[in-house]
């Protein structure tokens, strides 16, 4: 097993070498590939039936997607070390640094006040459906939007549905 493990460490620095010639610096090589197309895409705008700069945007637009390719499957590689390494099994702290990051802590109305208080927020929220949806006498159907509607066909798309219907 010794063995194994010794010729197994020159490989894996020979590995790394490989991996920075071919992969290193990922997001300028996308950067550049990215530039490099439009510049192409550009020269297209201006002259789109050129068959020269058709066949280059084909061959800059594939330089361009296999590296993105390559820094998506990486920064989604990243994203999930990041998670594993965060979640530590689903803690408690863990979960509740979830749970917080999921609230809504602060809530800027038309007029450009902002509200923070959990219980303003709540009233706001209400308050904003309530407008939105009706009053008490027709919580479905505001009246503002169908005043043309005669009030017995508001009760009939009021109501639910029964078994009888």
């Amino acid at each position: 097993m010794f063995r194994v493990v010794m010729k197994l460490k020159p490989l894996k620095q020979q590995l790394r070498g490989l991996n920075r010639s071919q992969f290193g610096d990922l997001h300028s090589k996308v950067k550049q590939a990215k530039e490099s197309l439009q510049r192409i895409q550009q020269k297209l705008v201006t002259d789109p039936y050129d068959p020269v700069c058709q066949a280059k945007e084909k061959t800059q637009l594939e330089d361009f997607l296999a590296p993105s390719k390559h820094e998506e499957v990486l920064l989604k590689h990243k994203s999930r070390n990041l998670w594993l390494k965060e979640a530590n099994n689903n803690s408690k702290v863990f979960m509740m640094r979830r749970s917080a990051q999921n609230r809504i802590n602060h809530l800027q109305l038309k007029e450009g006040s902002i509200i923070t208080k959990e219980g303003a927020l709540r009233n706001a929220i209400i308050l904003y459906y309530w407008h939105l949806l009706g009053n008490s006498k027709c919580p479905c159907v505001p009246f503002k939007r169908y005043a043309s509607l005669f009030h017995e066909d508001v009760k009939t798309l009021v109501t639910f549905p029964t078994l009888q219907r």
